[in-house]
């Protein structure tokens, strides 16, 4: 059984649209568990007055937020895009569009 409608052939690349949203969902979903495991982290190193701990792991916080922001930007966006009628899909490489 098949889990998407994706299908790469030969010269051709069709992607689901419901797989790209539950993709985006879940990659929601794991951003927003890392955030929320790196404030435990934080607070447990506070507790602990251990500073260089605290320090990264707001480091590491800070890009998993980004990464958040990229997956929130997405999902809306094709959450979005449900109710139109045209669907672009940008930044392939050149080279791949020329066949390159």
């Amino acid at each position: 059984m098949q889990a998407t409608k994706n299908d790469l052939s030969h010269n051709e690349a069709k992607l689901d649209y419901v797989a790209l949203v539950k993709t985006a969902e879940i990659a929601v979903g794991k951003c927003k568990a890392e955030i929320a495991d790196y404030v435990i982290k934080i607070t447990n190193d506070w507790s602990n007055k251990d500073f260089t701990g605290v320090y990264l792991k707001a480091t590491w916080l800070k890009e998993e937020a980004e990464r958040l922001e990229i997956a929130c930007e997405t999902l809306a966006t094709l959450k979005g895009g449900e109710t139109r009628e045209n669907i672009i899909i940008v930044n392939k490489k050149e080279n791949q569009a020329e066949g390159k």
